[in-house]
């Protein structure tokens, strides 16, 4: 079996950061407001998905009585928000949100690989190179693929950006973890940290640094 791996508290800002993004800011939406209201015409912005689904748990969870007291310009739920809702017990049950310990069984399953996000290209390449068994399934389910280890990378990443640089992706990181509370990092940090461990990925929350990325 192989596991894909994720450094927890990077997955846990990108889930918020692109999940619960506003399709338009909301001062483009004051201004589609204003124009549909000269023709006496109703405004309803388009929710994201997870908002759908989670609006109303969220605003119990946080004791928000008002839809409108959520989010900022870009994002329904601020980030602070988003913590606040998916440290709390029982939230934020969703498989993007979760410790992947939780939901991947890593106590029972055997795993014998484990690959990381970024360098999944060059351990997908020597998973292939050193496993006949790994490229002859790979084969199989798309018999469109050549029968050896030369398969494209791109094929397995398409649509991640691994050639964004470790640093920059820790330093962006931080630059969101610096907008919470000391409690709230300490939360998030316990939250994660079986996956830390598990997977050899390191957070300090002193320096709010996280670590581990592409080792």
């Amino acid at each position: 079996l192989i596991l894909s791996t994720r450094h927890p508290i990077e997955r846990a800002f990108a889930t918020w950061y692109t999940a619960f993004k506003r399709a338009t800011p909301l001062g483009a939406v004051e201004k589609q407001k204003a124009r549909r209201r000269k023709l006496h015409k109703k405004f309803v912005p388009k929710l994201s998905p997870f908002m759908v689904m989670y609006n109303r748990t969220i605003r119990a969870t946080l004791k928000i009585e008002k839809f409108t007291d959520l989010g900022d310009s870009s994002h329904w739920i601020t980030w602070p928000q988003y913590v606040e809702w998916i440290t709390t017990k029982g939230q934020g049950n969703h498989n993007m949100i979760l410790p992947q310990f939780e939901f991947c069984d890593i106590c029972s399953r055997n795993y014998k690989y484990i690959t990381k996000t970024r360098t999944l290209g060059d351990d997908v390449e020597y998973l292939f190179k050193i496993n006949d068994d790994i490229n002859v399934d790979y084969y199989n389910s798309n018999p469109k693929q050549p029968l050896h280890a030369r398969h494209t990378i791109g094929m397995h990443t398409k649509g991640l950006d691994l050639k964004q640089k470790t640093n920059e992706v820790a330093l962006t990181v931080k630059k969101y973890l610096k907008m919470l509370d000391k409690d709230l990092v300490r939360k998030l940090n316990e939250k994660y940290a079986i996956d830390l461990q598990a997977f050899g990925y390191s957070f300090n929350p002193r320096n709010l640094m996280i670590g581990g990325l592409d080792l």
